[in-house]
């Protein structure tokens, strides 16, 4: 998580991707990852005016993949996240972010 806050695009990407295969695991993992801060570097990133097309491509998989349990939906919902996932279809050149 600490390497997704760094700024760097390369050590955001990895670090983001890292997050989105954790996120695959589904169930109670998912929730151990949004006990442990883990969307407030995903907003982070989706919320700054620069930032690589990579990363935000990974960012949406994992919102996607959190999006996914009906268990965490609500937590989801109350912290922002349609609006940002919602903010990727408007990335007309991303289809990637788009079929997320």
């Amino acid at each position: 998580i600490k390497l997704a806050l760094t700024g760097d695009p390369t050590s955001q990407i990895f670090s983001v991707a890292a997050l989105g295969n954790l996120a695959e695991l589904e169930g109670p993992n998912q929730k151990r990852m949004l006990d442990e801060g883990c969307l407030r570097p995903l907003y982070d990133i989706t919320d700054a005016a620069v930032t690589c097309n990579e990363a935000r491509k990974e960012v949406t998989r994992c919102l996607a993949l959190f999006s996914c349990s009906v268990e965490l939906q609500p937590l989801l919902i109350n912290s922002g996240c349609p609006a940002r996932l919602i903010s990727f279809l408007s990335l007309k050149e991303d289809t990637i972010s788009q079929r997320f």
